[in-house]
């Protein structure tokens, strides 16, 4: 209990001096995470191809073999940065169509679309990635597809035909319906600058997202 009391010793200060924390170094799951937002920005501004891991280790402030030591290539880093990003919006969705469990195939179809666009506003960059990654056939879209995306295009398909089949969603193609309703969840954010500067709006303002949210609800679902 003594010792739990007492002032910190001249040691114990010294240590402090050359705790890494003290000095103001991040932790190792800190300069991770950093590390991991870096790349994300350098991948959604530059492409695969454009960013560079020197260039990433120098925007996260640390050095390339420290990144070398957690991720063996721009590949491994890269896949660690989509595993990441996807496991969020995983997380998210699961949530919420937990929530909406009982819910109609239409309402659970509604907030998905309300949740997609404000997850689409705070991370416009996944979606210039995938314009990347999705513009030519690669061995990197086959792991997105096989590993991340091909599970969440078939729960969005059968939610979209159960809510078909109630009678509230247009009778069109559902997978092609998805892939609509992502296109313009997404390209008010991914081309920001060309919104604001042809609309003079800022797509990213709480009144524009919720514009987007009942534009996108008029044009999927049918009035009755």
């Amino acid at each position: 209990m003594r010792a739990a009391l007492r002032g910190p010793s001249s040691a114990d200060s010294s240590a402090a001096r050359q705790s890494p924390r003290a000095a103001g170094r991040k932790s190792p799951t800190e300069l991770l995470d950093h590390l991991l937002d870096e790349a994300f920005d350098a991948f959604a501004a530059q492409g695969y191809e454009g960013a560079s891991m020197r260039q990433i280790a120098g925007d996260a402030g640390t050095t390339i073999q420290r990144v070398a030591y957690h991720f063996s290539s721009k590949e491994a880093l890269w896949k660690a940065v989509m595993r990441r990003v996807v496991a969020r919006f995983d997380e998210r969705r699961r949530l919420l169509l937990e929530q909406l469990s009982e819910a109609s195939a239409s309402v659970r179809l509604r907030h998905l679309i309300i949740d997609l666009v404000h997850f689409l506003a705070e991370s416009p960059g996944i979606h210039r990635i995938m314009t990347w990654e999705a513009s030519r056939p690669s061995a990197r879209l086959n792991w997105l597809c096989n590993n991340l995306l091909i599970s969440q295009v078939r729960q969005s398909v059968a939610i979209i035909e159960a809510a078909q089949r109630e009678g509230t969603v247009m009778q069109v193609d559902p997978a092609r319906l998805h892939y609509a309703i992502l296109s313009i969840c997404a390209v008010p954010f991914t081309i920001s600058a060309e919104f604001e500067a042809t609309t003079g709006h800022n797509p990213f303002a709480p009144e524009e997202i919720a514009k987007t949210i009942d534009f996108i609800c008029a044009l999927v679902f049918v009035r009755r």
